[in-house]
């Protein structure tokens, strides 16, 4: 599971082939900002990728090439669930 509870959480997804769950948070890093989120991974979510997120895909950052451009993978999801502010 990938799932890091924070209160800068902007949503959670699931990809449908394992059944994994992944939260993401905005990118304010900075760095590459036409992928706008942060999605928490590995084992105790400890890690994050770059990502942009869809409806329905999440096109998130696996490595780097060798001129420093991102190299995305296409994660088909399912059961996006958005932060909301009362």
């Amino acid at each position: 599971m990938a799932l890091k509870y924070s209160e800068s959480n902007l949503g959670e997804f699931r990809l449908p082939e394992t059944g994994k769950w992944f939260s993401y948070t905005a990118n304010d890093t900075g760095v590459w900002s036409q992928y706008p989120f942060l999605v928490a991974v590995g084992p105790n979510a400890e890690d994050v990728r770059y990502a942009r997120i869809l409806k329905t895909v999440a096109y998130v950052v696996v490595d780097e090439d060798e001129y420093g451009m991102p190299v995305e993978e296409k994660w088909l999801i399912k059961h996006q669930w958005f932060k909301v502010d009362f």
